[in-house]
């Protein structure tokens, strides 16, 4: 059994009502177009060149390739106040990616009210700014996806158009394509705590992960310390779409409720369960055994997908790699102080902790070292 398309999922916990739930995430084929950038849970934008954020107001560009933490600002002797440095925005960039000599910008930067989001194109320093598209109400962007062809993303409106509180919270996935010029919501979802937890556009399907309480807030007030009511209204959904979203299909089919999906796949689900992980076959329906229960973390890599045991007794955490062409395991190496961000098919990047304060601070090495359980080569990002 061989996989064309691969798509990983990110694990992630979510403390409500005291269950722990998963998110997903997903990897680019080779054969998708060169532009590809990932927007995630952390407000970073990742790329194969390196990582954007915005700070304090101030955009910034990890470069993948010096190491350095940058101020995207080109003007020589360049005070960097908010007045004259083309690195500041009045506005949230939720998410920002380089694609040739342009600069793209996923920002609410001259909105006339709250929830307004647009696209905007500037030079890769951040001047000549212009905006090129409107893309709705999208009061918080949790993930994006970047390529040549589409824009896509997955945002939560909590207020109405007087600011006024929701009784539910609205989240959804909208696609903006950029050949056209179109805007188009792909799902949307009511509930209260709702959020989305990933997504991933890989050809022409977007994968998204969502949790909500299929309830009011009058109804979860009532009920809160109820925690089998509680757990009664809990839905946890993992949807693959295309991108007219029109046909919209489940990916939880023949799974337990109380299982933790880690990775998807063109062959099936990876998901824990009863301490161990599963592999769901897309074809048959059938769940085989692949061994202990592990964590899946983003990856975007064709060598295989990315899976992490953690040892409380040792402080240490075992790497594995599932090799989808072999369907099978092995140990990579066991690690302490550091956390995966994102594996790409050329760049690892992940959080380590060995720093005095005990803050992660990003680091970065190559992939292919990595695979082959060479950890000392992590570079930390320099300004």
């Amino acid at each position: 059994m061989k996989a064309k398309w691969k798509y990983h999922i990110c694990r992630v916990l979510l403390l409500l009502a005291g269950v722990s739930l998963t998110g997903c995430a997903g990897k680019k084929d080779e054969e998708s177009a060169e532009t590809y950038w990932i927007l995630n849970g952390d407000l970073r934008t990742y790329g194969e060149q390196g990582v954007f954020y915005q700070e304090n107001g101030y955009l910034h560009f990890m470069d993948a390739a010096s190491g350095l933490d940058v101020t995207v600002c080109d003007k020589p002797e360049c005070s960097h106040s908010r007045a004259e440095c083309p690195a500041y925005f009045e506005g949230r960039v939720h998410g920002a990616f380089w694609e040739g000599d342009k600069l793209y910008l996923l920002t609410d930067y001259g909105a006339d009210r709250f929830g307004e989001l647009y696209l905007y194109e500037a030079s890769v320093d951040g001047e000549d700014r212009k905006r090129i598209a409107e893309l709705g109400e999208a009061q918080h962007v949790f993930h994006a996806v970047f390529t040549e062809q589409y824009i896509v993303f997955s945002y939560w409106n909590q207020y109405d158009a007087n600011m006024r509180e929701l009784s539910q919270d609205q989240i959804g996935v909208r696609l903006y394509d950029r050949g056209t010029g179109k805007c188009r919501d792909i799902l949307n979802r009511e509930g209260w705590n709702a959020r989305t937890y990933q997504l991933d556009l890989v050809g022409d399907e977007i994968y998204v992960s969502c949790f909500y309480y299929n309830l009011t807030a009058e109804e979860v007030l009532a009920h809160e310390t109820d925690q089998d009511y509680m757990r009664q209204h809990l839905k946890h959904e993992l949807l693959r779409s295309d991108v007219e979203g029109k046909e919209i299909v489940s990916l939880l089919e023949g799974i337990s409720d109380t299982a933790e999906v880690q990775a998807v796949c063109e062959a099936g689900v990876f998901y824990n369960a009863d301490g161990r992980l599963h592999l769901l076959d897309a074809e048959t329906g059938v769940s085989r055994d692949i061994g202990e229960s592990m964590m899946g973390y983003p990856s975007f890599s064709e060598k295989g997908s990315l899976f992490g045991v953690y040892d409380s007794d040792t402080g240490e955490t075992s790497y594995y790699l599932y090799e989808t062409e072999k369907e099978e395991l092995h140990l990579i190496t066991k690690m302490q102080g550091c956390i995966p961000a994102i594996v790409f098919e050329k760049v690892f990047y992940a959080y380590d902790y060995h720093t005095d304060d005990g803050n992660g601070v990003l680091a970065f090495c190559r992939t292919g070292d990595f695979f082959k359980g060479k950890t000392d080569g992590f570079i930390r990002f320099e300004e």
